[in-house]
């Protein structure tokens, strides 16, 4: 009896010498991976393939039905095209939101979905909208270190991320809405698995210092890569009005931090000689793709995803 009471005690020491030994045998397993990745084809997509939009309007598909937005469309091309590696896209795109939002809420919106790829188009918004203060010790605390760079942790989050799906996200802006209400509470949340995540801007006069957008644009980079999940930055349709400037930080930001961009705007600026006015077919008056638009940017981030991939 004593014998038993005393392997009843151990148990969780046992438990968690084991849970240590697979974490360590993850690790080295991806060291060895990381080591060889040239002697290897490049295969990165399989049947649970899971790719993360994040951005604002331009991502979300402002005016149009969720079919109609460029993450949309691109699951929808590339499943059609590609049956045998599908891909799944979450479209976290939220009308008026900006870099200081989107860095908020990453942690938490990579802990709960789990994406293995990340698309980042944001930053117009910055230009317009007041800065924030973020908690600069996010991502410090141990917990948070766990989840950052746990192999186990990722397994976990993996196998646990099909109860999420982009049906299960109740947006708090209407869709089909012009214009975005910051005063309005309800209007900028995104319900989440249990969780409301802030995903609009903050009320008040605009600071115009676009300097944090490239500090937040890291960050988010940092983020996702300790985690091991790839990130691709985009740029914007439209070159006209303030999307100049946040196409600049883009560019800036991903050749600095040696992040795949995939630049969308060379597209847009070849068929609308006079700005959005001269391409109504691809481009609304205030420069966010109509349906046929983000067609043209779901099929170039699908050629730029699959190119990048194999070289």
């Amino acid at each position: 009896m004593t014998r038993r009471l005393h392997h009843l005690l151990r148990a969780p020491f046992y438990l968690l010498g084991l849970l240590l030994l697979v974490e360590f045998l993850l690790q080295l397993g991806a060291v060895i991976v990381k080591d060889h990745t040239r002697l290897v084809p490049a295969q990165w997509l399989t049947g649970n393939t899971r790719i993360l939009a994040l951005g604002d309007s331009n991502t979300y598909g402002l005016y149009l039905d969720a079919s109609d937005s460029w993450p949309a469309q691109l699951e929808q091309q590339w499943n059609a095209a590609n049956s045998q590696r599908p891909i799944e896209v979450l479209n976290l795109g939220y009308p008026a939101t900006n870099t200081f939002r989107v860095r908020a809420n990453l942690p938490s919106l990579l802990d709960k979905l789990s994406p293995d790829v990340v698309l980042i188009m944001v930053g117009f918004n910055d230009f317009w909208t007041p800065l924030e203060t973020l908690n600069a010790e996010q991502n410090t605390n141990f917990l948070d270190r766990v989840k950052n760079y746990s192999r186990l942790y990722r397994l976990y989050l993996i196998a646990s991320r099909s109860r999420i799906e982009q049906k299960n996200m109740t947006f708090g802006y209407p869709r089909g809405g012009a214009l975005v209400d910051v005063n309005n509470a309800n209007q900028r949340l995104v319900h989440l698995d249990g969780e409301d995540l802030y995903m609009g801007t903050e009320p008040g006069e605009p600071a115009r210092n676009r300097k944090a957008m490239s500090d937040n644009l890291k960050a988010m980079i940092d983020m996702v890569r300790a985690r091991d999940i790839k990130v691709y930055l985009l740029t914007y349709p439209s070159n006209w009005g303030f999307y100049p400037g946040a196409n600049t930080w883009l560019k800036k930001v991903a050749e600095a931090q040696a992040v795949p961009l995939i630049d969308i705007t060379p597209l847009f600026i070849a068929r609308c000689v006079d700005g959005a006015a001269s391409c109504p077919d691809i481009l609304f008056h205030d420069g966010h793709a109509t349906k046929q638009g983000n067609a043209l940017v779901a099929e170039e981030v699908g050629k730029k995803l699959e190119s990048i991939e194999r070289h």
